[in-house]
C-alpha cells in the first residue's frame, strides 16, 4: 500500500478479427456496465478515453460504434504507418541526413505521439541486449554468447532511450517487463540463431541473458545474469524523461529526547515514507509446478521514518505499522547510512551499519572497511524502543564530524534481510525503507550552502500497462518538457 497504482490498456495482437473477439469478452467484464465505474481510475486515458491496441481492419458496424468510446491504435513490431504505434523499434541510420532515428508511433492523421523502447530484440535473428545502432557483438564462439558479459550493461536500452528522448515523443513504451515466456519451434531450415550454427531449431523472443528482452530483475545463476540492473537503468532514463519533483531541505531541526514523547517528532519535516503490507509471507507454485517458493521472512513492517539533527547529535526514527517483532539477530532494525553519498566507497556505498549488536539501551554503530562487508565497531548510539517504533541518538563524532557540522547523507532502514551482505536480499529477504535498493536522501543543506531547514525521495510515477497476452509494458506519459 502507498504506491502509486499502474494504469491499465490491453493489447490485443494485429489479427483481423481479434480486436472485435476481444472486445467482446472485455464488455463482459474489464469494461462491462457493472464493472466499468469499479475500473475507471485504472484505465490509461489518451485523448480523454481509454486506450486499446487492435487491428481495426473489417470491424462490424456495431462495434465500430462501441469503439467510439476508446481511443484505438494499431501495435505491432517494426511498424511505420500511421495509426500505429510500435510494439518494437531498431534504431536506424538515415545516410543523407547522417542522423540516427526510429520510426515513429503515430495517430490516423500521422502526427507524431509515441515511440518504443526495449531491452533487447530477437535471439532468432541474433539480435540481442548489446545490439547497438545496427551492430550486434560476436564473441565467435558459437556458444550462443553465454560466456558474454555484456547484457548486464544494457547498452542498446541506453542507445535506444538516449534517442527516444533526444526525438521527445509524447509517449515512450518500455516493452518486455516481464517477458520470461519462450517459445521452441524446430524446422529444418533452422541453421543459426543467438550468434551460433544450430540444427533444426530456434528460440524466437527469450533464450538467455543476452538474446531476451525482459527487464524485471533476476537473481544471478553462478555470477550469470544481469541482477536488477535493467530496473535501476530504466528508473533512471524515466526520470529524465518525465523530470522529477525538486529534492526539499530538512526543516523542523531540533534536539530530541529519544526518551520523551513522539509529539516531538510531529514538527520534523518530511515524513520518508516505505510502502505497506509488504511483508506477507510468500508460498506459492511456479510456472510449471515444479517447485513452490516459499519466503517467511517477512517481519517488521516499515511505515515512515525522520531524521533530525543540532550541533552535537543526529537523531532517527522508524516507525512501523505493527508492534515491532523483536529479536537478537544481527539483521534485526538495522540503519544503513552512506555519510558521503557515494557509491564507490563503503559496502555498496554504505559507510556505517547501526545496531548489528546491542545491549538493552546502545546499539554498535560499525564502520565497513575495504569497501566491503567487513565492519568494524567504532561506538555506540543510544536508542530507546517503543511498541511500534525505534528512536536512535548518534554522537556526531562517531561519524567523524565536528560539532556544529551540518550534514547531508543518504540512508536506508532494513529488518530481517541480509546477513552476508547480498544486497539483492534487500529485496525479498524482511523488509527495507525504501524498497530494495533505493535510498532515502536527507538534506539538511543546500548544494554549497549551510543551514538547516528535510528531504525528499525521488520518487517516480510508472504507469504499467496491462496486456492480455503473456508480455507487459510500460507507458511513460511525459508530464514535463523535455529534460524538464
Amino acid at each position: 500500500e502507498g504506491g502509486q497504482t499502474p494504469q491499465i490498456c490491453f493489447l490485443t495482437g494485429d489479427n483481423e478479427g481479434r480486436l472485435e473477439s476481444h472486445m467482446k469478452r472485455l464488455l463482459r467484464t474489464v469494461y462491462s456496465e457493472k464493472n466499468y465505474s469499479k475500473y475507471e481510475e485504472l484505465f490509461f486515458l489518451w485523448e480523454g478515453k481509454p486506450l486499446i491496441f487492435g487491428n481495426t481492419a473489417n470491424l462490424s458496424d456495431e462495434m465500430k460504434q462501441t469503439l467510439e468510446n476508446f481511443t484505438v491504435r494499431g501495435c505491432w513490431a517494426w511498424q511505420d504507418r500511421d495509426g500505429y504505434w510500435s510494439w518494437l523499434q531498431e534504431v536506424k541510420y538515415n545516410e543523407e541526413t547522417g542522423e540516427y532515428y526510429m520510426d515513429p508511433g503515430r495517430d490516423p492523421d500521422g502526427n507524431f505521439e509515441q515511440l518504443a523502447v526495449a531491452m533487447g530484440h530477437h535471439p532468432s535473428t541474433s539480435k540481442g541486449r548489446s545490439f547497438v545502432k545496427g551492430v550486434q557483438p560476436n564473441n565467435g564462439k558459437n556458444d550462443f554468447e553465454f560466456s558474454s558479459d555484456t547484457a548486464r550493461l544494457g547498452l542498446g536500452f541506453a542507445s535506444q532511450f538516449e534517442l527516444a528522448i533526444e526525438l521527445d515523443p509524447q509517449v515512450i513504451m518500455i516493452t518486455g517487463w516481464n517477458e520470461w515466456i519462450a517459445g521452441l519451434p524446430r524446422d529444418p531450415s533452422y541453421t543459426h540463431f543467438a550468434n551460433t550454427d544450430v540444427d533444426g531449431y530456434m528460440y524466437i523472443d527469450q533464450f538467455n541473458p543476452e538474446f531476451s528482452r525482459d527487464g524485471e530483475p533476476m537473481k544471478l545463476r553462478d555470477g550469470v545474469g544481469f541482477g536488477d540492473n535493467y530496473y535501476y537503468q530504466m528508473v533512471d532514463y524515466i526520470r529524465k524523461f518525465k523530470g522529477i519533483d525538486s529534492e526539499e531541505l530538512a526543516g523542523g531541526q531540533t534536539a530530541i529526547d529519544i526518551h520523551g514523547e513522539l509529539s516531538q517528532w510531529d514538527g520534523v519535516s518530511p515524513e520518508f515514507r516505505d510502502t505497506i503490507g509488504d511483508v506477507e509471507f510468500r508460498n506459492e507454485p511456479s510456472y510449471d509446478l515444479e517447485i513452490r517458493y516459499i519466503n517467511n521472512s517477512g517481519r517488521n513492517d516499515f511505515d515512515y521514518a525522520k531524521v533530525s539533527q543540532d550541533d552535537d547529535f543526529v537523531y532517527f526514527l522508524v516507525k512501523t505499522v505493527n508492534p515491532i517483532v523483536v529479536s537478537d539477530g544481527t539483521n534485526w532494525m538495522n540503519l544503513y547510512i552512506d555519510l558521503d553519498q557515494s557509491h564507490e566507497t563503503g559496502w555498496e556505498g554504505y559507510d556505517y551499519v547501526i545496531n548489528r549488536a546491542r545491549s538493552e539501551t546502545h546499539a554498535d554503530i560499525e564502520k565497513f572497511s575495504n569497501n566491503s562487508w567487513e565492519a568494524e565497531k567504532i561506538g555506540e548510539a543510544e536508542y530507546v524502543l517503543g511498541s511500534d517504533y525505534m528512536v536512535l541518538k548518534l554522537d556526531k563524532r562517531d561519524l567523524g564530524l565536528m560539532s556544529g557540522e551540518i550534514i547531508n547523507f543518504d540512508f536506508k532502514w532494513s529488518d530481517h534481510s541480509t546477513t552476508d551482505g547480498n544486497v539483492m536480499e534487500f529485496m525479498d529477504l524482511g523488509d527495507t525503507a525504501p524498497n530494495d535498493r533505493f535510498n532515502f536522501r536527507y538534506l539538511a543543506r543546500s548544494e554549497g550552502g549551510s543551514g538547516l531547514s528535510t528531504t525528499a525521495v525521488i520518487a517516480i510515477i510508472v504507469c504499467a500497462a496491462a496486456l492480455i497476452l503473456t508480455v507487459s509494458v510500460i507507458i511513460i506519459f511525459k508530464r514535463v518538457g523535455k529534460n524538464g
